[in-house]
């Protein structure tokens, strides 16, 4: 018997209006391709909506950058799946993009900030404006509560390296008072677009030991408390990247182990390919051969606090 996955990634936008140096799409690494045709978005609802029960409309390129992101979140609520998060850098959200999130039922907005003022922001976030993104975050929480809904939750990311680790201890008042629900701290991968840009982004490795995921500066091991024993996405998640090949896991950005393709055929026929069983025979008997699985933690570091809610702290 088919078991059939509960969540799925949707890449909706490969593009970015940011330059962050290790990001794929930032530094150049990943392939880019249009963002996804809403019909096609709405065929994979469509076929999966049945049993998907958490869906992430984000990958590696900014959702925001979708032209119909409001109406791919409205689709898929009218589709009834329960819980629909979007992991985004802000500084898009105007007003009426942020009034048609509330209003199109988006149940988590994840916002990337690591850091509390533009001159720490712009180190890893290269083109982006930290005023405009507390801006936009605030009214947002202002136009939530004017609509009377308590959704989306805004959670406030801060990703901890180098030029930012002393003012960690400030962030939970500043998320706060910005309008955010919640904070996560996540440790900082090095590795994330493979070699490239791996230079820079081992210069941007925290320099207190107890801050990083690694046993070493050089990012070539990760911490024995954050290696979990098993992978479980490709049995897991749906994965669907921005022109609708499918793959195992968000760190396949290149579709370089392509388990299927989002096609016209129900959607036994693209779960259930000899690919997806090929690879989850690998991952069983030798995950840290596979390029993507050797720099991947298989979960995110997140120092020990994942979701700290502060709305009510």
């Amino acid at each position: 018997m088919i078991q059939y996955p509960a969540k799925a990634m949707i890449e909706l936008s490969r593009a970015c209006n940011l330059r962050c140096p290790v990001c794929p799409v930032g530094n150049g690494s990943a392939r880019m391709y249009p963002p996804m045709p809403f019909e096609l978005f709405r065929h994979i609802i469509d076929q999966a909506g049945t049993f998907v029960q958490e869906l992430l409309v984000h990958n590696f390129g900014e959702p925001l950058l979708h032209p119909q992101i409001v109406e791919c979140i409205a689709y898929a609520k009218e589709k009834g799946i329960k819980q629909i998060k979007m992991h985004t850098n802000g500084l898009l959200l105007s007003p009426a993009i942020a009034a048609g999130l509330v209003r199109a039922g988006l149940d988590k907005l994840k916002v990337s900030l690591d850091g509390l003022d533009q001159a720490t922001y712009e180190q890893y976030r290269r083109g982006g404006d930290f005023n405009t993104l507390i801006q936009n975050i605030s009214r947002l929480r202002e136009i939530r509560e004017r609509l009377g809904m308590s959704r989306p939750i805004i959670q406030a990311q801060y990703i901890v390296m180098r030029h930012n680790e002393e003012r960690i201890s400030e962030f939970e008042v500043f998320a706060k008072r910005i309008g955010a629900d919640q904070i996560k701290f996540k440790t900082f991968n090095a590795l994330l677009s493979g070699e490239k840009g791996s230079s820079e982004g081992r210069s941007m490795i925290p320099g207190d030991f107890r801050l990083q995921r690694y046993t070493d500066g050089d990012a070539t091991n990760i911490r024995a408390e954050y290696v979990l024993p098993h992978c479980t996405w490709p049995w897991d998640c749906l994965v669907v990247i921005a022109d609708g090949t499918i793959v195992p896991c968000c760190y396949d950005f290149n579709g370089e182990y392509r388990l299927g393709t989002v096609s016209n055929e129900r959607f036994r026929s693209w779960w259930a390919t000899p690919e997806r069983k090929a690879f989850r025979r690998r991952v069983r008997s030798a995950m840290r051969t596979i390029p993507i699985c050797s720099r991947c933690p298989v979960g995110i570091p997140d120092l020990g606090i994942p979701e700290k809610d502060i709305a009510d702290s």
